[in-house]
């Protein structure tokens, strides 16, 4: 059955709208991009073309993006037993966290639809396949212990989809992690009014879905997960309400990104790893934090999701 989107609009950008749905709980544009339009970004353009230094600054970044990924994995290891331990990374990217994990002894598989991503994935002794999750039959895929969902279901036509097969080739009790922008959020609403912003933050057709803590909690709830831990990043908003506007100022803002990183890793050195990670975890509850970080678990004899 088809669904009909409607519900109120919040923004305007690029010839699209975003809606705050009613039929799917969450915030999305409209029209949705179709499938072609989607291939015509990501399988070539994105990383050659679009964001040709993203490899490149990645890499040099790697000691912090370990740091955040030793944070996933620490989680995910709560849960997760170690007979268990096979992950899927969907939207792989250069295959850098999928790395991380069979260092500390996991069996890895990714899937990126950049050709860039995948090679370097290879290059670096991760396994890759090249193309789109939806189009991977669950038979070629197997079972897994956990699915790692990073900053990919903003992205996609039909996230709800894209959950209830995830939630199919997890194991009983196997756990998924996600990472979404947590947009329309408190502190964003703080700074357009503080600062007289306008809505700045809307990317369409990049990302075609917006999330919040409680959108998002409720489309894993609706596809059979039980939710087990929450998390937050960095709220990169506080650089906006101390005076350092960053919008449309990439100098600035890649400024930003450093001290924020440099917080993060001199907490870690100086011995507060666990106070960081409480930190990030009180934010959550209040729905504040840059990015969305849910884990969720597939119930114990579990049947198919709704």
């Amino acid at each position: 059955m088809k669904v009909m989107h409607s519900g109120t609009t919040l923004s305007e950008s690029n010839g699209y709208k975003v809606i705050d749905c009613r039929a799917c709980g969450f915030k999305h544009v409209n029209p949705i991009p179709t499938r072609e339009d989607l291939e015509k970004i990501y399988p070539q353009e994105y990383y050659a073309t679009e964001n040709p230094d993203w490899i490149e600054k990645t890499v040099h970044e790697i000691d912090y993006w370990n740091l955040v990924y030793d944070d996933r994995y620490d989680v995910l290891e709560r849960f997760v037993p170690r007979e268990y331990r096979r992950i899927l990374d969907i939207g792989s990217f250069l295959g850098l966290f999928l790395k991380r994990g069979k260092e500390r002894g996991w069996a890895d598989l990714g899937i990126e639809p950049s050709v860039q991503g995948v090679r370097f994935a290879a290059e670096h002794g991760v396994l890759a396949w090249k193309g789109f999750f939806e189009d991977f039959p669950n038979e070629r895929l197997g079972c897994f212990g956990a699915v790692n969902l990073s900053l990919t279901l903003e992205h996609v036509i039909d996230p709800g989809a894209i959950l209830r097969k995830t939630y199919e080739i997890l194991c009983e009790g196997g756990t998924v992690c996600i990472e979404v922008p947590n947009d329309f959020s408190p502190l964003q609403d703080a700074v357009r009014k503080t600062l007289n912003k306008p809505v700045y933050w809307p990317a369409p057709p990049h990302h075609v879905n917006y999330f919040d803590f409680e959108s998002l909690s409720g489309l894993l709830e609706g596809c059979g997960f039980s939710v087990v831990y929450k998390t937050a990043t960095f709220p990169m908003e506080f650089f906006l309400l101390m005076g350092e506007d960053y919008l449309g100022n990439d100098p600035l803002g890649r400024d930003c990104h450093r001290r924020r990183m440099d917080l993060e890793l001199n907490l870690n050195k100086g011995g507060l790893t666990e106070f960081r990670r409480e930190f990030y975890q009180f934010l959550a509850s209040k729905n504040i934090g840059r990015e969305v970080v849910l884990f969720a678990q597939k119930p114990h004899s579990a049947g198919k999701a709704r």
